[in-house]
């Protein structure tokens, strides 16, 4: 019959500061480390691995206790939140479940917010590009401060994306470019552009929002 898995969070958690102990002992890296721990407890290095990461049966505790590591008394004393007919263990379980849910959703609203990052910088600096080139098209000075200015606008464009992966309108750079006029020193061929470049950002906005290709003419 097999040994009973270990569920209890509190006794798991004990036995993991146990090994931690042990293994800091010896000076050892945790594999060298188990692998000199093993010969006290009658286990193979293996088991003793798992057991720091948490994953344990009652015989390994048993083995444990043989070997003086710790005494029942205080292994029972852990259990703290101990219910009658295993309710601790389905409880637990769910613990666990909720936890590793909590995980997977954290990572995935991380990757979708890299990739909304990823689009605007992109967009950003296509779009750069383009206005210094068309604004100077033999003038290398105009080619990169458009690429600079569109890095920039991007990169705004991406912050403002919200965690849940819809692209929001990107207000940042919508300002930026709007903001880019005669009167505030920008040439008119800049103005043009930069109306070009306002009329892509919400067609594009308009194209994820709502599935529709418009194109946006803003004058």
């Amino acid at each position: 019959m097999p040994a009973k898995t270990v569920y209890n969070q509190d006794q798991i958690d004990f036995i993991k500061k146990i090994m931690r102990q042990k293994v800091r002992a010896t000076h050892q890296a945790n594999t060298p480390a188990c692998n000199l721990l093993a010969n006290q407890v009658n286990l193979s290095y293996a088991t003793l691995l798992k057991a720091l990461k948490g994953e344990f049966t009652l015989r390994t505790v048993r083995r444990m206790m043989q070997a003086g590591w710790f005494t029942n008394g205080e292994y029972i004393n852990t259990q703290q939140n101990h219910y009658p007919g295993g309710a601790n263990r389905t409880r637990t379980g769910n613990g666990n479940r909720r936890t590793r849910r909590r995980t997977n959703d954290q990572a995935q609203q991380k990757s979708r917010e890299d990739a909304a990052f990823r689009r605007g910088f992109r967009q950003g600096r296509t779009e750069g590009y383009n206005q210094g080139k068309s604004q100077a098209p033999n003038n290398t000075q105009s080619y990169s401060r458009g690429y600079a200015d569109g890095v920039r606008d991007g990169r705004q464009n991406a912050r403002s994306a919200p965690s849940n992966g819809a692209s929001g309108v990107p207000l940042d750079r919508l300002q930026s470019l709007l903001n880019m006029t005669v009167s505030r020193g920008a040439t008119q061929g800049e103005v043009v552009a930069a109306r070009r470049a306002v009329g892509k950002t919400l067609a594009k906005w308009i194209r994820e929002k709502f599935g529709q290709n418009l194109d946006v003419q803003v004058s």
